[in-house]
């Protein structure tokens, strides 16, 4: 089975830099219209794929994911809702990526104030399930 290309084999293939195949790859500005048509090119040459989970680890950016829950009892259906995030969570391959769960009471939503320092945490993913 042949890999997958890198951005670095399309840079190599169309002569420019890393940077420009980006640029190109992301649509912004900056880039000669005969780089782009060179990168392009590469692109379908290598048959090139972006890898997203690739430009994730490249990032070397720290990601919080978190959801906000009802409490709950063993048995109740957000604890299979629970209990199926955290295992979901516990399969990421990502060590740059935090992933949390919280619960909370219905009186901490009466007011729609959620544990504040909590909810003014960076937060890249966060959701509130309010069905309860």
């Amino acid at each position: 089975m042949k890999k997958n290309s890198t951005i670095k084999e399309v840079a190599e293939r169309a002569g420019v830099s890393i940077g420009t195949v980006d640029r190109v790859l992301h649509n912004r500005v900056g880039v000669s219209v005969s780089s782009k048509k060179k990168v392009q090119e590469a692109i379908k040459e290598l048959n090139f794929a972006a890898n997203p989970n690739a430009a994730i680890l490249a990032s070397r950016k720290n990601y919080t994911i978190s959801i906000i829950i009802p409490r709950f009892r063993p048995g109740d259906y957000w604890s299979k809702i629970h209990d199926g995030f955290l295992a979901g969570a516990g399969k990421t391959a990502f060590s740059n990526v935090d992933i949390s769960c919280r619960q909370v009471g219905i009186a901490d939503v009466s007011n729609s104030v959620v544990d504040v320092t909590f909810l003014d945490s960076k937060l890249d993913i966060n959701r509130l399930f309010l069905g309860w």
